[in-house]
């Protein structure tokens, strides 16, 4: 999915990246029963083009992934994709300040703002 979960005991995105990159050459399982439900979880490339765990936007796609997609099978498919191929994307963006206000701009703001305006009609 566009969003990862942080690693317990860790604040880096590197350590975050490692784990993912156990997940995707098949070392650790990449959906857990209670996938998504940390609220600690990281968002890879939306914090990437952000800059911050903390920022809004992260905790606005957060809250999206949580109470919306997982609730979903077609969601948890998106999900589960996203967590095989988005530390590489965001280890890629992370350090290209153009690229990141690119994405800000054209892709993340768009629909960062989509899902604050919807959200009456998905939140639970």
């Amino acid at each position: 999915m566009l969003f990862g979960r942080k690693r317990k005991g860790s604040n880096t995105l590197e350590d975050n990246l490692a784990e993912w990159r156990e997940i995707r050459e098949g070392k650790k399982t990449v959906v857990d029963s209670d996938e998504g439900q940390d609220k600690e979880g990281q968002c890879f490339v939306v914090t990437a083009v952000y800059g911050s765990p903390l920022a809004q936007e992260v905790n606005t796609m957060r809250t999206f992934r949580d109470e919306f997609l997982l609730r979903y099978q077609a969601g948890r498919l998106f999900v589960s994709t996203y967590y095989k191929l988005s530390p590489t994307v965001a280890q890629f963006i992370s350090n290209r300040r153009p690229l990141r206000s690119f994405l800000r701009t054209v892709l993340l703001a768009p629909t960062v703002s989509m899902v604050k305006m919807t959200r009456s009609r998905w939140s639970r």
